[in-house]
């Protein structure tokens, strides 16, 4: 997988332990091969570093305020998934709504970043990775590079 780093992203989203929880999201799912198809694409940003310091990734998770959510903080659910896991100098930020831009300083980071090219990855492509991709454009000044949501 060749991927141009300058000016670009990969923003993952909600790849957290407790969307495992069959009570919670069910017994199926849509890719069963998403941590392979994920752990390949977090490798080709990673192992990319033509004059970058490290690719910019950005993890997004779920911070559930309802003590019974299996992501709330004090449950093992609200761990990244292995596959998942922010290696040092990748940026973390939690959010409590499907949005990761309500109550989050992301729009700001990817401003400060010169972020032109945006990757979005999540577990819940269908839910929080798109309305990433929804929102984004409605940020007071437009958003002018192109977007992928990466079905995993």
């Amino acid at each position: 997988m060749d991927i141009d780093l300058s000016h670009t992203a990969l923003l993952v989203i909600d790849c957290q332990k407790g969307f495992e929880h069959p009570t919670y999201w069910g017994h199926t799912r849509s890719n069963p091969s998403f941590e392979k198809n994920l752990t390949a694409l977090l490798e080709a940003f990673r192992s990319k570093h033509s004059g970058h310091p490290t690719p910019t990734i950005i993890h997004v998770y779920h911070k559930s305020s309802n003590p019974q959510s299996p992501l709330h903080p004090s449950n093992p659910g609200a761990d990244f998934l292995p596959c998942a896991a922010p290696r040092p100098g990748e940026a973390v930020i939690s959010k409590t709504v499907n949005s990761s831009f309500i109550g989050t300083d992301l729009e700001e980071r990817i401003r400060a970043g010169g972020i032109r090219r945006l990757y979005i990855a999540g577990l819940t492509t269908g839910i929080c990775a798109f309305h990433v991709r929804l929102e984004y454009p409605l940020s007071q000044t437009p958003y002018s590079g192109p977007m992928a949501l990466l079905r995993l």
